[in-house]
């Protein structure tokens, strides 16, 4: 699985080109400012890097494809999306520089930048010019650890429950600060319930004691109205009652005269039996007007109370009624809340110690990885020439986050008897460059990534150094395809296939161009590398003498 093709059409200086890349190590040379990263950028633009116009001039459209192996998990992308494939996966980017304007297709079929990232990020792996630098970036650190260890699966399990873990506690926070910001109304609210509990308002209490007020503030006016009202009716001499008695008396003489008096007879036997009763009632009622001592106040406190609350809350009480049903609900969504905070508070201290705990299983399986991770590194970086050098995985615990506890740190020291330091502090461009590349190496016995382009991987390097970072590389490309640009030619012998980059005039127009050497051009390409412009008999054996050595001959 690897880069098959690459083809270029009008891109910058690079009217056309076609390289078909091998298995093993693909080399790059050329002289400087010969457009040898014009390669690198193009293969950019292919696995979905953002385009930079103001790099691309002309007004020519620029067309550059692809030709990829697939794998089983590019296949499954592809046809999740719909889009067909019959083994090779064919990728192309149409620029055109007047509109600003790119397309980008996979087998035909237009794709979105972000795609074509999704797509080769398991099919190559760039190397520019300037990634070492990334080597000062401490977090970057973690993750060419995380690699060795081969726990980038578990770090994304850390990364999505601290997901889980920010998302509750944000709502645990928000659910606080609303509970503490309801705190002084619940204080009011059941300072307000508590009241009307007290009070104990009834529906038409009210009415009854102004009745009741009524009647024991007028209580000696009613007994003698009452007492006046049971002499004239029943009990004096001449009460109503004697005289209709009297007058019964007449009407029974009478009827037994007139036969049709008898029905006013029995009407007024009626009304007296009707008039006894009245009495008797009245005199019951006589009965029961009397209070008990101090009843009056405190009726007249009772209805004072309720008059306040009917004037401080500006309602009646069937609205008093109302308000202490609707203060009881309230207060219960209150509580409801304050309880619902307290199983959101375990809950955050579940996810939490789940969290913590993954955490830990992380950080100890990474310490158990570094020491040989840390073996390997120094293994290869003395096969690059730095025997001297200590390398050291720097483990120091944070606060959890979506990595983990842990925040890594590579120390290194490169001369005898000094303390490994952080690389910014003790590392050179040249030393970066074969940190970079041990890394690489180590890392490649566990990457998948079919194809690892390095862009001049040997800066601030030369001499047996140089020759130690090319069978390096030749080692690296026997695991997978390599591609290398390359200034040094104890670097470039190892190609298995050697291409040159060079900067021709065409028609009256500064073009790049960009073949594949074979043969004698391949020994005369290693021979300007290793003596500039003017080539020489000496230095034709020398390349001669590189390229048997490394094998290649």
């Amino acid at each position: 699985m690897a880069l098959l093709e690459l083809r270029i059409k009008n891109f910058v200086l690079v009217e056309t080109a076609e390289l078909n890349f091998g298995p093993g190590l693909n080399i790059i040379t050329g002289e400087t400012g010969a457009g040898k990263s014009l390669l690198v950028g193009a293969i950019n633009l292919l696995i979905g890097t953002k385009t930079d116009w103001d790099l691309i001039t002309g007004k020519d459209r620029s067309e550059i494809v692809g030709i990829f192996e697939g794998n089983e998990e590019t296949e499954k992308l592809l046809e999740d999306h719909g889009i067909e494939h019959e083994g090779d996966i064919i990728i192309r980017r149409v620029l055109t520089p007047e509109q600003r304007k790119s397309r980008a297709f996979v087998n035909m079929t237009p794709v979105t930048q972000q795609f074509l990232r999704n797509l080769t990020s398991g099919l190559v792996d760039i190397h520019g010019q300037h990634e070492h630098q990334k080597l000062f970036d401490v977090s970057s650190h973690l993750e060419y650890l995380d690699k060795f260890a081969e726990t980038v699966a578990l770090k994304e399990r850390v990364s999505r429950l601290f997901k889980e873990y920010q998302e509750i506690l944000r709502k645990f926070e928000k659910e606080k600060r609303e509970v503490e910001n309801t705190e002084k109304l619940k204080d009011f609210l059941e300072y307000q319930l508590r009241e009307l509990e007290d009070a104990d308002l009834k529906e038409g209490e009210e009415e009854e004691l102004e009745e009741r007020i009524k009647v024991l503030s007028n209580l000696e006016t009613l007994r003698g109205g009452i007492q006046e009202a049971l002499s004239l009716i029943y009990e004096d001499d001449d009460s109503a009652y004697s005289r209709l008695t009297r007058v019964l008396n007449i009407l029974r003489n009478l009827s037994g005269i007139d036969e049709s008096l008898k029905s006013r007879e029995i009407t007024l036997e009626e009304v007296l039996i009707r008039i006894e009763e009245l009495w008797r009632n009245l005199l019951d009622y006589s009965g029961k007007l009397h209070s008990e001592p101090e009843e009056l106040d405190r009726l007249m406190e009772r209805l004072s109370l309720i008059n306040r609350l009917k004037e401080k809350y500006r309602t009646d009480v069937p609205g008093l009624l109302k308000l202490y049903n609707e203060t009881l609900e309230k207060v219960r969504k209150i509580e409801v809340k304050d309880e619902f905070l307290r199983e959101l508070e375990t809950r955050v201290r579940d996810k939490y110690d789940e969290l913590m705990d993954l955490a830990r299983t992380l950080s100890k399986r990474r310490k158990g990885a570094a020491r040989e991770f840390e073996d390997q590194v120094l293994k290869e970086l003395s096969e690059l020439g730095m025997q001297n050098a200590v390398f050291v995985v720097d483990f120091k615990e944070k606060e959890v986050d979506e990595t983990g506890i842990d925040q890594v740190e590579f120390l290194i020291s490169t001369n005898p008897g000094e303390e490994p330091k952080p690389l910014r502090k003790v590392a050179s461009g040249g030393e970066l460059s074969r940190i970079m590349l041990a890394l690489k190496t180590v890392l490649s016995e566990i990457d998948d990534i079919p194809t690892l382009i390095f862009d001049e991987i040997d800066v601030g390097i030369g001499g047996r150094i140089a020759e130690a970072v090319g069978k390096k590389l030749a080692s690296i490309s026997k695991k997978g395809q390599v591609i290398t640009i390359t200034h040094l030619p104890q670097i470039a012998v190892y190609g298995s296939k050697h291409f040159v980059v060079e900067k021709i005039v065409s028609g009256g127009r500064t073009v790049t161009r960009v073949r594949e050497l074979t043969g004698d051009e391949r020994v005369k390409e290693i021979a300007r590398m290793l003596a500039g412009e003017k080539i020489t008999e000496s230095s034709i054996v020398h390349a001669r003498e590189l390229l048997k050595n490394a094998g290649q001959m």
